[in-house]
């Protein structure tokens, strides 16, 4: 377990599911057999994302869905629960906590399941433990390299928006979204293959942070050009490192 870090049917990105008949909850209630997951009002940002993860949880599992207990601690909490494409969603897993914090619940779902999750505001990750240990950090490199940048290419690269799609949207064409919006090439998107995701809403998130999450679901990052005008598709490097500097 490392806390930091499609098939259309029900795969990969995980925002509301409908809830499944093994699954027990009690916080804040009671799942029916029959009850769809809501959409969250608001999504859980900023100090609200960091609450939400301190909330106390009980859960029950047994012989439960994967996404299906995903969806629902993600409609409950209003934390957007991103599961990466590669992971089966319909893995079955047996697992009882009772009132611990979110993100320990978490952490517990990712250990019984092989996975890695990383508490990345404002998304839960899950998926390889290798690339649920680079992303919070490939997200500040990215981050550093636009603050470099000259302020025109900062304010495109920079911009939160909330983010979706509708059902049978291809991740390329995705991508592609994106690089119309920052006005960029992307190099290297032959790497993205074809797939097909379900639809998803998720919340605001910087352009980059958006990119950063999609390029994992591939292990793939991505670097920035000098002009901030295009950026390059990259394998995910064996070792992601942050350097900062200090006075002495």
């Amino acid at each position: 377990m490392n806390i930091d870090g499609r098939t259309m049917h029900a795969k990969g990105w995980i925002a509301v599911a409908a809830c499944a008949l093994a699954i027990v909850w009690t916080v804040p209630h009671r799942c029916g057999a029959a009850e769809p997951a809501k959409k969250p009002a608001a999504w859980a940002v900023g100090k609200r994302f960091e609450q939400a993860l301190g909330q106390k949880t009980d859960l029950e599992l047994a012989n439960a869905p994967l996404g299906a207990a995903l969806a629902r601690l993600s409609a409950n909490h209003h934390v957007a629960i991103v599961l990466d494409r590669r992971v089966d969603p319909d893995r079955l897993l047996t697992l009882s906590v009772s009132g611990q914090p979110l993100a320990e619940v978490l952490g517990e779902i990712a250990q019984s399941a092989g996975l890695g999750v990383s508490l990345a505001e404002p998304i839960v990750y899950l998926g390889p433990p290798a690339e649920a240990a680079a992303l919070r950090t490939l997200v500040h490199l990215r981050r550093q390299e636009v603050a470099a940048l000259p302020a025109a290419r900062r304010t495109a690269l920079s911009a939160a928006k909330a983010w979706g799609w509708d059902d049978l949207a291809t991740p390329r064409d995705l991508a592609e979204s994106l690089a119309g919006e920052a006005h960029v090439k992307i190099a290297g998107l032959e790497r993205i293959p074809h797939d097909l995701w379900a639809g998803r809403r998720l919340p605001p998130m910087a352009w980059t942070d958006r990119l950063t999450l999609l390029a994992i679901e591939f292990g793939l990052a991505y670097e920035i050009e000098a002009d901030g005008r295009t950026v390059r598709l990259v394998k995910i490097p064996a070792r992601v490192v942050a350097r900062r500097s200090f006075a002495g």
